[in-house]
């Protein structure tokens, strides 16, 4: 008997040809900045794709964790889940988190990495953005719901308490009790709260508020500049002739419609609506995203790779 289950359990893993070898975690030291990266491993096939993942705030990468499993057994892929600078365990070594410092940050991270497709949310959009026509191994975008047009956003609450009076945010922030940022995680964040546990939204809370976390997101908020060069600089970036995937939960109640701010979408722009998703659709939408990241891979980024072959 035991012989059999035996044989069975070895059909079984060799149907499996992408599982999971799991995930680390490094801290990478940079000229201008600290990066906090965890890393989902997957095929060691030299052509297995390779994702780089990046949101913005008030959360770290560690919402791309289902995304990145997903990908993993589906395609094989190594996914770099990267805290944006400010956030999580991520920083910047200078007082500034300006534009420019940020995107200086990721700068000297790109230099490091081998071609990949970035998975870009919230604010990492007008970040990484305008640095995708220097970075030629960054072979396709995938867009989730992020910050388009800038000079129009309204960043929602304690967000936007901590941009308009900083020192005050940090204070109040300090003592508003953490039932409060968890309601407000599944609010804006979770079309279908009821399927993600409340320990890893109170995890997610917590890598938010360590290491004096209200503070460096207050100076983050304080320093972006939200204006039109920034708007300019975005689609600049997004103009880029290199596959692009749009993936956006219109159920957002902040961002669900600021696709509506791109232009006219060309040959190599793909959209997708989810009706239902929120802001965090990473997390609870994570097979519906991998699924169309998948056919979206298979499709046009593979016909872009056979281009240069």
């Amino acid at each position: 008997m035991i012989p059999r289950l035996l044989a069975l359990l070895s059909i079984f893993l060799s149907l499996i040809p992408h599982a999971q070898a799991g995930m680390t975690e490094e801290m990478i030291d940079l000229p201008t900045c600290t990066l906090h990266v965890r890393i989902i491993k997957g095929s060691a096939e030299a052509s297995s794709p390779r994702f780089l993942m990046m949101d913005g705030v008030p959360l770290s990468g560690a919402i791309f964790e289902h995304l990145g499993n997903r990908l993993s057994a589906r395609l094989g892929a190594t996914s770099t889940l990267i805290d944006f600078p400010g956030i999580g365990n991520s920083a910047l070594k200078g007082k500034n988190y300006g534009w420019n410092p940020l995107r200086e940050c990721l700068r000297s991270y790109l230099a490091t990495q081998p071609p990949h497709v970035f998975v870009l949310g919230d604010l990492a959009t007008p970040v990484m953005a305008p640095l995708v026509p220097e970075f030629p191994k960054i072979q396709g975008l995938v867009v989730l719901n992020s910050v388009i047009k800038p000079s129009q956003v309204h960043p929602p609450f304690p967000m936007s308490f901590l941009r308009c009076c900083p020192l005050l945010g940090v204070a109040a922030g300090s003592i508003t009790p953490r039932f409060i940022y968890e309601n407000r995680i599944r609010y804006i964040g979770l079309g279908r709260p009821e399927s993600v546990s409340p320990e890893e939204i109170h995890a997610l809370y917590a890598e938010m508020r360590q290491n004096h976390g209200l503070s460096r997101l207050a100076r983050l908020m304080n320093d972006i500049e939200l204006n039109e060069e920034t708007d300019r600089a975005i689609l600049g970036g997004l103009a880029t002739p290199i596959p692009q995937l749009f993936l956006w939960g219109e159920a957002d109640p902040v961002l669900g419609f600021e696709y509506k701010n791109l232009p006219p979408y060309s040959a190599n722009q793909q959209f997708f609506a989810f009706p239902q998703a929120r802001h965090f659709l990473m997390i609870d939408f994570s097979e519906e995203l991998s699924e169309a990241i998948a056919n979206w891979h298979a499709t046009a980024m593979n016909r872009e790779t056979a281009l240069y072959q």
